[in-house]
């Protein structure tokens, strides 16, 4: 198109829009410089942002406004024509462009807000990484008394002078929290508790900074992950059941011993102590004695172990119960007792007194009174009577019997033997038998017993004597002449002891 067709048009353009007055355009936009001047600023760096409004301008200056591309701005109310905005860097936030404006306010118009300046750009160098923290024990739970230590660990990098920082919600640790002592290192440092307690639980974190050569200053690194430490309270004592509860038993009762413990986080394993001296059973929870013997008494207890960042940690004892294994019961002995004038016979069954088993024993949670006893006769093998005592001795009466065709008594025949319980505990043990007892015969069959016997002798005799006295007879009738009797004559018998 050729340049004098544009000249009608333009004219045209210049009465259709309105003419600007130059006291309605936006005051000149003011400089803008930093201090200091680098390329690159580190954390930690104090700048200055200088924002200086232009001469001349009509008006009255009332402020400046300095922005920041992250979306921080700082208004400043002054009449000066220059104003200086100082900050320390901490952290990259800080970083990116930057501008300022100014307000002017001019007679009858109100106030007018200048154009924004340019752009100073502060660059931001990136901190050190951060070092990561482990606690020992891992998982950083432990108990009171037990050591305690966490290792702040940094990257990597050229050889380069560090120095660490511990921090527990924010503040350093380091001579504010007694017991705590800083082991340092150039790639490491470990804080250190040697004896821990609750006080020692918390958030911690560490960092640390690295000499800068060309700054000439030491440049802190992001800060670690915050690792949770808890101190727990010493393991509580376990608690120890028997059973029986009484926890006397006889001999060859079973017996059942419990340790119970309220479990944590950490391994456990049970121990067993009678007497002071620990019983190699290994890790159980529970003693069984099926058959128990007179060498189980004792005190017992049990302890746990609690493993902790690999060292076992022993709770304290649990109360101590005494067990009490007693003896068997010894044999009783059976008696024979026939009350005079009376047409019966008392068996007695006597146990036996000793200080283990006696009919009266002290008091106490085991023993609420006399012993208890249990007493059994047997006939034959057969069960007659079960007597229940405190005593000592029992008795079975035994009636006589009078068959009607004879008038003497009978008793019953055969061996008697007794035996008894005794109540040991919360169970009752059996006594071995007694010796068997045979019952006599009756009195009338005692006093007829030499007759039958003479009776039975004499017929023996004749039986044997008659055979040789008709022997005898025969021969001497055949070597003598038999005299008779005459009238006048000898009245004399011979004794057969003189016949030949």
């Amino acid at each position: 198109m050729e340049l004098w067709l544009l000249i009608p048009l333009l004219a045209s353009l210049q009465t259709l829009l309105p003419r600007v007055i130059p006291s309605e355009l936006p005051p000149p936009p003011p400089n803008i410089s930093v201090t200091p001047e680098k390329p690159q600023y580190l954390i930690g760096d104090t700048v200055s942002i200088v924002c200086t409004a232009p001469g001349g301008t009509e008006g009255k200056l009332q402020g400046f406004r300095i922005s920041g591309t992250s979306g921080w701005s700082v208004d400043v109310r002054t009449s000066r024509r220059s104003f200086t905005y100082t900050f320390n860097i901490t952290g990259t936030h800080d970083g990116g462009a930057h501008t300022c404006s100014y307000t002017l306010l001019r007679p009858s118009r109100g106030p007018a807000h200048s154009l924004e300046s340019q752009s100073i750009v502060i660059a931001i160098r990136a901190p050190p990484p951060a070092p990561w923290l482990s606690p020992t024990p891992p998982g950083g739970v432990t108990v009171e008394g037990q050591p305690l230590g966490l290792v702040c660990t940094a990257p990597l990098s050229p050889a380069r002078q560090r120095r660490f920082h511990f921090s527990r919600a924010g503040w350093e640790v380091l001579g504010v929290i007694p017991g705590i002592q800083q082991i340092p290192g150039e790639e490491e440092a470990e804080l250190r508790v040697e004896r821990s307690d609750q006080s020692h639980s918390g958030n911690y974190s560490c960092r640390y900074e690295e000499w800068e050569e060309e700054e000439g200053k030491w440049i802190l690194s992001e800060l670690s992950e915050e690792v949770a430490v808890t101190v727990r309270e010493p393991a509580p004592p376990p608690s120890l059941w028997v059973e029986p509860p009484s926890g006397v038993v006889g001999e060859g009762q079973w017996l059942r011993l419990h340790c119970s413990f309220s479990h944590r986080e950490f391994g456990i394993r049970f121990c067993f102590f009678r007497d002071g001296a620990e019983i190699p059973v290994g890790n159980v929870s529970e003693l069984l004695f099926l058959q128990s013997r007179l060498e189980h008494s004792g005190n017992f207890s049990c302890r746990v172990e609690e493993e902790v960042g690999g060292t076992w940690v022993m709770s304290p004892p649990s109360q101590g119960l005494q067990v009490t294994v007693r003896a068997r019961p010894s044999q009783p002995t059976l008696l024979l007792v026939t009350p005079p004038g009376h047409a019966q016979l008392l068996l007695t069954c006597i146990a036996p007194s000793s200080p283990a088993h006696n009919d009266h024993v002290p008091s106490g949670p085991a023993h609420s009174g006399p012993t208890q006893r249990r007493f059994y006769f047997f006939h034959g093998g057969v069960q007659r009577l079960v007597d229940t005592t405190v005593g000592s001795q029992s008795q079975l009466s035994l009636a006589l019997a009078t068959p009607p065709s004879d008038t003497e008594a009978t008793t019953p025949q055969g061996a008697f033997t007794c035996q008894y319980e005794e109540q040991l505990g919360e169970g009752w043990v059996l006594s071995p038998p007694s010796d068997p007892l045979t019952l006599p015969p009756p009195p009338g069959r005692l006093r007829l017993l030499p007759l039958v016997i003479g009776c039975a002798v004499g017929g023996v005799g004749i039986l044997l004597a008659l055979p040789l006295a008709v022997w005898m007879y025969r021969r001497k009738r055949g070597s003598s002449r038999w005299r008779g009797l005459s009238s006048g004559g000898d009245s004399r018998t011979l004794p057969m002891g003189d016949v030949a």
